[in-house]
């Protein structure tokens, strides 16, 4: 299984399961010099896995680096608490070979595509 394919799954499951359109691209907070920042504004701060693997789908979701992002982050707002990871380290630390974010994207842009063309050909059922 590639990473794109690992990457694609996990953020449809995180779009599922916030009941949202599979690519609006709206619950993007911040971009800053580079950083694609999430802000959170809990009282009692935690970390979601699928907080990380949204932000990545936005990542991969700019196909041709327009936005030059090269790292993510969340920051909850009331601890004044910044937690921020490079692009390139996670991509290496979740892949079982070494892969680039470019390869990422190419791949993923890849697999949205046979997956929008699965939707237009289904039926469906009653």
């Amino acid at each position: 299984v590639s990473s794109a394919r690992v990457a694609l799954a996990n953020f449809l499951h995180a779009r599922r399961r916030k009941g949202q359109f599979l690519l609006r691209f709206d619950d993007v907070d911040m971009i800053l010099d580079g950083c694609l920042i999430d802000l959170k504004t809990t009282i009692n701060p935690e970390l979601k896995k699928d907080w990380i693997h949204q932000l990545l789908g936005y990542v991969l979701l700019d196909f041709y680096d327009k936005n030059q992002i090269d790292s993510i982050a969340i920051l909850y707002t009331r601890q004044n608490l910044l937690l921020k990871w490079d692009i390139q380290e996670i991509c290496q630390t979740l892949s079982p070979v070494p892969i680039s974010i470019a390869q990422l994207r190419e791949e993923f842009h890849t697999m949205l595509v046979e997956y929008r063309a699965t939707l237009k050909t289904a039926t469906p059922t009653e």
